[in-house]
């Protein structure tokens, strides 16, 4: 795989994963979100956010498929020094069929 041209601003190139866009690059190659269903998603909240996993702002709400979800942040902090090593990870309520075809 190749990585995509840079782009360019005064004084600097750019490329589009950089960590300098305050949006994800969706558009880009790189990885830069990935999804998992989770059978209780409150109480797997509640647990990583005690061991020291940063969540991204807006807790967890309702996402675009009606159901519960949360991210995990890419980046840890001071505070939560764990985070998804780049990637925003985004945690989702598994529905009751999804959570009996897998257990």
């Amino acid at each position: 795989l190749s990585r995509p041209p840079p782009r360019s601003t005064p004084g600097r190139t750019l490329f589009p994963y950089t960590t300098l866009f305050r949006s994800p690059a969706v558009h880009a190659t790189p990885l830069n979100h990935v999804g998992l269903w989770v059978d209780d998603l409150a109480r797997a909240v509640e647990w990583m956010a005690a061991h020291g996993v940063r969540f991204a702002p807006g807790g967890i709400r309702k996402g675009a498929a009606g159901h519960d979800i949360c991210f995990i942040h890419p980046k840890g902090n001071e505070e939560f020094p764990m985070g998804g090593e780049g990637v925003l990870i985004e945690l989702v309520q598994a529905p009751p069929e999804v959570i009996a075809a897998l257990t």
